[in-house]
């Protein structure tokens, strides 16, 4: 996978994450209950560790 595509899902997986988390009255997945959240939470930690993987690799190539 290009490194610019590996950002690109370490950000959208965030975003997605923040969006589950921060956000569940405004979705249906709220009504399943409380694991979207911890779904939601898990997604925004992995992605922020994923963009700074990518951040990293993007340094050592400089």
């Amino acid at each position: 996978m290009s490194r610019s595509r590996f950002a690109d899902r370490a950000v959208a997986l965030f975003l997605l994450g923040l969006v589950v988390f921060a956000y569940p009255g405004l979705s249906l997945l709220a009504a399943a209950g409380r694991g979207w959240l911890w779904a939601g939470l898990f997604a925004v930690w992995a992605g922020f560790i994923l963009l700074l993987a990518a951040l990293h690799r993007r340094a050592d190539d400089s």
